[in-house]
């Protein structure tokens, strides 16, 4: 069974994010009403907010020089890569999601939908082992009608369900 070394693996990718993204501790109220109130900086990173600008998209292909060749020099680096797809694209893995009137809602990606769709089915259909699923959205349906690189991110219903 692969899953121990696909979980290994992403608990040493998840401990190398976590200490390269940590923030510093929060300061306590004490400290807070002690400082000097002073202006926030502007964002020295806003820039990266335009995913699809020259400068951001530059940045990314130099990082991406810099750390790919460090990864894939590793003697682990292709076996672990075709590990962690077969378990990302295996169709047989649970679809798992949300509980909302009724319905199961879930969002599912695979060779067919590489940008996903998001779908329901009842619970007595899921419950059944063989959920019979309505699609709500097809991302890259969209996004090909649209010609627009759309990504799903969730969704924000109503308690009734009618409206998200």
């Amino acid at each position: 069974m692969r899953l121990p070394i696909f979980q290994a693996a992403f608990a040493a990718l998840t401990l190398a994010c976590m200490a390269a993204c940590a923030s510093p501790p929060t300061p306590t109220p004490a400290q807070q009403a002690a400082a000097p109130a002073t202006t926030p900086a502007a964002d020295p990173y806003l820039w990266l907010e335009d995913v699809e600008g020259a400068r951001a998209l530059a940045w990314v292909n130099q990082e991406n020089a810099r750390s790919l060749p460090v990864l894939q020099n590793d003697p682990r680096y292709a076996h672990l890569l075709r590990a962690s797809l077969q378990v990302a694209q295996n169709n047989d893995r649970l679809p798992l999601g949300g509980i909302q009137n009724g319905f199961l809602y879930n969002f599912w990606q695979d060779a067919e939908h590489v940008r996903g769709i998001w779908r329901r089915a009842t619970l007595a259909s899921y419950a059944s082992g063989h959920p019979r699923w309505e699609t709500i959205l097809d991302v890259d349906a969209v996004s090909r009608a649209e010609n627009a690189n759309w990504v799903f991110e969730g969704a924000d219903c109503e308690p009734s369900g009618v409206r998200c």
